[in-house]
């Protein structure tokens, strides 16, 4: 450890700007993998884990990588809107929100009145829950998986798991061999009609003798955790779902235990259980056709949203998490060529409370506060009528009444002006302005403008001030979330081992369009259209095909 820290303070003197490392270190020859993992630590942004990574354990699959593979600290997110399902698709088809379709995790439906799902489609019912959709066909590119089943006719096999229905869907593709999620209303994992009438066998039988409240069990604080220096029930933190802000956290004593799982370690020790059986029973690596598993750790965002990125929650979560994948990663070595690629969605916000005593202004914006200041706003200067729909981050959709041509711009002047007066807003602009604004020279309105898509139903663009952020209501008023162009919501790590991977470390930023490619790289097959740049350092080109190769 003492040696990395060594190795980046190196690095920052000489005062590195390119992205690509000054000193690889020796590399030796792997062959081509049989399977790739790709694995997503939602929310565990750059400063994150360079925050814990001293704490992290040995035999996690952190510091596996650190030891064996290669290591980029910064890799950048250039958009604006750093949600997850806009992250997803930039890792796994390498275009940013303006192509691929998607600005946040969820958007506002005018036509049934309600907010849903980033990849809610209406045609094709979640199983189980006939009231949520979900399909691929909301991504308007497409992605590593795409090109993975036709690089091999359709013989490589696709497995997509998460907490997340979003998480599962985007990495799956068109045809993936299963793309599984938790649906908190059903009680268990799922798909959806478009991909399967029904559950398969192995889940269904799986889920029946290890059903979610099998895991209800007590959260208890590591022992050697409780000499950290840090304070458990800090303030900001939340008691959602009744699962209380200090340790131990009992879930069968929550309120609502189906959905407090998720921001527990047991909510990611049933998702990696069930991802074990689907490795088994579609035989992940087990040819020559290189195989993909794509598996989001949705819990290490929900933890943090909770409990805020730098409690003893979020922590100890973390260590957990890297010790189950470090096991299941070994596991797997045993049985295949395996290379492992670990990334993040985006990274994270310190509590408002954190940074207030840090000296910054930090706010929480409510949703509910940005609508009813918005439509007070609107009835004094045009009259009493229903101007807002809903704030949905991080866009304003106004009613049908106020998009009307003789209408809008006063609207918009009106709703723009009483947002940036808001506490904690950098800025509010309108997005058939942003959405010019992807090759712009100015940094800021470059990355507002790759955030957004021309197609969106929503107004205005929002844009939180440093330190601060949209609440998800997790529960109101405590926590923390993410969503700004701020260093801490873009960057993010990369880290690699296995088959194909070289030993190295960088710590200029690079792009994370470059992700996807580095992903095709490795299952050398040609990367998705939509990924303009190379693939990350870091990888040996033999055994690629031109196609894939001359992205190294």
């Amino acid at each position: 450890m003492r040696r990395l820290l060594a190795t980046c303070a190196l690095l920052l003197v000489t005062g590195c700007t390119s992205g690509e490392p000054r000193r690889p270190r020796a590399s030796v020859y792997n062959p081509r993998p049989q399977l790739v993992v790709s694995i997503v630590l939602d929310q565990v942004g750059t400063v994150v884990l360079e925050r814990y990574l001293e704490r992290l354990p040995a035999d996690g699959v952190i510091h596996r990588a650190m030891r064996e593979g290669t290591f980029h600290h910064r890799v950048r997110y250039t958009h604006a809107s750093t949600y997850t399902a806009p992250g997803h698709a930039v890792i796994y088809t390498g275009a940013t929100p303006n192509e691929a379709g998607l600005m946040g995790n969820r958007v506002w439906d005018a036509q049934r009145g309600r907010v849903v799902s980033a990849v809610d489609d209406g045609l094709h019912p979640v199983l189980g829950n006939a009231n949520e959709f979900a399909s691929p066909s909301v991504l308007r590119v497409r992605g590593v998986a795409d090109m993975l089943k036709e690089a091999t006719q359709g013989r490589a096999h696709i497995v997509a798991i998460s907490l997340k229905d979003r998480c599962a869907v985007l990495p799956g593709g068109a045809h993936p061999d299963v793309a599984l999620w938790y649906d908190e209303d059903s009680r268990r994992f799922t798909t959806s009609s478009y991909y399967a009438d029904s559950l398969p066998a192995w889940l269904s039988q799986w889920q029946s003798t290890h059903p979610a409240h099998s895991y209800f069990t007590i959260w208890n604080l590591f022992n050697d955790e409780e000499q950290t220096g840090m304070t458990d029930g800090a303030a900001g933190e939340g008691n959602w779902h009744g699962l209380g802000t200090r340790f131990p956290h009992d879930l069968a004593r929550a309120t609502e235990p189906y959905s407090a799982i998720l921001a527990t370690p047991q909510g990611s020790t049933m998702l990696i259980d069930i991802a074990k059986q689907a490795v088994a029973r579609y035989r992940l690596g087990q040819d020559e056709d290189p195989d993909l598993l794509a598996i989001s750790i949705s819990g290490t965002d929900y933890v943090g949203h909770v409990f805020g990125a730098e409690s003893l929650e979020a922590l100890d979560n973390l260590i957990r998490v890297d010790r189950m994948l470090g096991a299941w990663m070994r596991t797997l070595s045993l049985q295949t060529r395996l290379a492992v690629l670990i990334t993040a969605d985006h990274g994270v916000s310190l509590r408002p409370e954190t940074s207030r005593t840090q000296g910054r202004d930090a706010h929480r914006l409510e949703p509910s506060v940005i609508e009813r200041e918005v439509d007070a706003a609107l009835d004094a200067e045009l009259g009493a009528e229903t101007w807002v729909d809903k704030f949905v981050q991080p866009l304003l959709y106004l009613s049908a009444r106020a998009k009307r041509d003789d209408v809008r711009a006063r609207a918009m002047q009106i709703a723009t002006q009483v947002l940036n007066a808001l506490p904690g807003v950098y800025g509010a602009y309108d997005v058939r302005e942003t959405a010019g604004w992807a090759n712009s020279p100015d940094p800021l309105q470059r990355a507002i403008g790759l955030g957004t898509y021309r197609g969106t139903n929503g107004d205005i663009f929002l844009v939180p001030a440093q330190d601060s952020f949209v609440d998800e209501h997790m529960p109101e008023g405590s926590g923390t979330s993410h969503g700004s162009p701020w260093p801490y919501d873009t960057d993010v790590p990369v880290l690699m081992f296995g088959a194909g991977v070289t030993r190295m470390e960088t710590q200029a930023p690079m792009d994370a369009t470059r992700i996807a490619p580095t992903l095709s790289a490795l299952l050398a097959i040609p990367p998705p259209p939509n990924a303009h740049l190379p693939a990350l350092p870091g990888l040996l080109n033999r055994d690629l095909p031109r196609s894939a190769a001359r992205n190294q």
